[in-house]
């Protein structure tokens, strides 16, 4: 890779792109920009942890404790956001690529004129960092695509699907609470203080700065709002109000399909509720706070107030360090198989053996949650995951139903190895500690911080 293509591939994060070089007569030539720039998400990420530990004095890391400076990053919320941006992106294995096809479906028969080229997101995570930017919606993926169905009307698929990669690309960067105002700029494109307003709880960020790129469209429809923290928004330093993530109800889960399905619950539980089939219909296509009696959006007042002397305390649960040195370990497991079958395993996998992996690594991912959880059935259900997976690999290595070289077969025993071991980990510390496997005894009581066994 030569260093043009390096800052080739840097540009399109920021949207700096070559007209020539991003136009395709067809949408097969469109490179999987997205796939392509996971080296650039990784560099991000690590670069904003480098400045909270080294510029940042480390306080971004620390567990919150009623400071709004700390808080910023967190294993477990780190691995929420991965995993469901993963989730995400393997969908595409059992639906297809909807958009795509619906999209070139209006281009062949009802296309206006084409155009040369073209410029062309509820959040549940607390925290704000450039990983949240991954947690990307499983439904929104299959429905939000419907809004841009009328640019196949002029626009080619090929462009349509240069500009939607860049456009998501686009949206990490500004993931972040390092980058201050930009100046001139917060009246033109979308920036890292506009979106944070975007990711708020509090009141005055319902319902404002949509912006994916552009931050202009939110001005011409009254949509835009600033945030409350610098002086040139607000005059006296006692008015300031930092923004407070997440939902206004939060879910409180690390739970994969929670957090991509939990509102379809409180829907689901809002609709049988509610009464009249007129009302029925609200539930489901007016905002998230409408009930009976209020707007189509709800109304701010009944959006609980942030308490800026006392910050919204983080979902957090507090693990044993050998615990989550475990979670550290098969996390990182789950996202190489993961990132490979990304990457390149769809290719030359059949279709089932992928749609496998996929299941698998979804269950892996809500069994590791259930332990970040928690959950005094956490350790159970992670044991179930890998005595599963040690059995299966144990078969596939020594049945000879699958032919393999004498590298695949020891790599095979290698993984049945390593979730042996795993398994032995989990079963000795279900039979030690019981269901209490994650109280920890207060460091006043207990100096090697035990944890308390039954």
């Amino acid at each position: 890779m030569t260093v043009i293509q390096v800052a080739e591939s840097l540009g399109r994060m920021f949207y700096m792109v070559s007209p020539k070089a991003t136009t395709f007569l067809t949408q097969q030539e469109v490179p999987p920009y997205v796939s392509e720039a996971t080296p650039w998400f990784l560099i991000f990420i690590f670069a904003e942890l480098g400045y909270y530990v080294f510029k940042n004095k480390r306080k971004g890391l620390r567990r919150q404790d009623g400071k709004w400076d700390q808080g910023k990053y967190r294993m477990n919320d780190t691995i929420g956001s991965l995993g469901a941006g993963s989730i995400q992106q393997m969908s595409r294995f059992f639906l297809g690529s909807l958009q795509m096809v619906t999209y070139n479906y209006i281009w062949d028969h009802y296309k206006i004129e084409a155009i040369a080229f073209s410029t062309f997101k509820l959040s549940t995570c607390e925290y704000y960092n450039v990983s949240t930017a991954l947690r990307q919606s499983l439904v929104q993926t299959y429905t939000s695509f419907l809004f841009n169905l009328p640019l196949a009307l002029v626009f080619s698929p090929a462009q349509f699907a240069v500009h939607t990669q860049l456009n998501l690309l686009y949206q990490f960067w500004i993931h972040t609470e390092i980058v201050p105002r930009l100046g001139w700029l917060e009246y033109i494109i979308n920036t890292p203080s506009a979106h944070r307003l975007h990711h708020g709880r509090n009141p005055y960020c319902i319902d404002k700065n949509y912006a994916g790129t552009l931050i202009i469209w939110d001005r011409m429809f009254g949509t835009y709002a600033d945030e409350r923290v610098y002086p040139e928004v607000v005059a006296r330093k006692e008015d300031e109000e930092p923004v407070s993530y997440g939902l206004t109800h939060p879910i409180n889960t690390f739970d994969p399909v929670a957090i991509q399905l939990g509102h379809f619950k409180h829907i689901w539980n809002m609709l049988w509720a509610t009464p009249g089939l007129g009302n029925k219909f609200k539930v489901v296509f007016y905002g998230p706070g409408w009930h009976p009696g209020v707007p189509r959006l709800g109304l701010l007042s009944e959006i609980p107030d942030v308490d800026l002397k006392n910050p919204p305390v983080k979902y957090d649960p507090v693990l044993p360090s050998k615990f989550n040195y475990y979670i550290a370990v098969q996390f990182t497991i789950v996202m190489v198989v993961g990132s490979l079958l990304l990457a390149e395993g769809y290719k030359i996998l059949p279709l089932w053996q992928t749609q496998f992996i996929s299941v698998m690594f979804l269950i892996s991912l809500v069994a590791l949650s259930k332990v970040m959880d928690a959950k005094p059935y956490g350790l159970k259900a992670e044991l179930t995951r890998t005595l599963g997976i040690f059995f299966m690999a144990e078969f596939v290595a020594r049945s000879g139903y699958y032919e393999q070289t004498y590298w695949e077969r020891r790599s095979t025993l290698m993984v049945a190895d390593t979730f042996f071991v795993s398994s032995l980990f989990l079963g000795w510390n279900i039979y030690k500690l019981g269901p209490n496997w994650a109280t920890v005894v207060p460091a006043g009581k207990a100096k090697d911080q035990k944890v308390k066994t039954n």
